[in-house]
């Protein structure tokens, strides 16, 4: 068979599994992502502190990972104060407001795809981008035929 293979629609209401073209409305409802604070960080981040993806993860299925942003660069979004805490260290976990109000879509990988990822769409498959229209920032660590979800017309904070 050549190419990625594109999942069949599941048909099952009561046993549902993400499908190319399905919305994550949890996330586009809220604006927020929940997610843990990656091991690596070891400086305690407080709440309104800049984070982005995690691009180190490299585990199908894995909740999204972030690391703190520095002053120069593009953010995903700030860490959102809970009712438990307002300041976090490595392994927490966190949740993080973006900017804007995102549409976030399930997507078939056609390569691997790493979390923070700028992708393109080529031959009907979510890519890395390389020549291609960018569509938005890849939320989750994917490989060849696997789902992941894609953050449309993504802004950074």
């Amino acid at each position: 068979m050549a190419g990625p293979f594109v999942p069949p629609v599941q048909t099952d209401q009561f046993n549902q599994s993400p499908v190319a073209g399905d919305l994550d409305l949890a996330i586009m409802h809220s604006g927020v992502l929940t997610g843990v604070l990656s091991a690596s960080v070891v400086v305690q981040l407080v709440a309104g502190s800049r984070v982005k993806l995690d691009d180190s993860v490299a585990t199908p299925g894995s909740l999204p990972a972030f690391v703190a942003a520095a002053d120069n660069e593009a953010a995903t979004g700030v860490i959102k104060r809970t009712a438990q805490k307002a300041s976090f260290t490595g392994g927490d976990v966190i949740e993080v407001v973006f900017a804007g109000n995102p549409s976030v879509i399930w997507e078939v990988a056609g390569a691997t795809v790493s979390p923070n990822d700028d992708v393109e769409m080529a031959a009907g498959f979510v890519q890395p981008k390389a020549a291609g229209a960018l569509m938005g920032k890849s939320l989750d660590y994917a490989v060849v035929s696997t789902m992941v979800r894609v953050i449309l017309g993504f802004v950074a904070c």
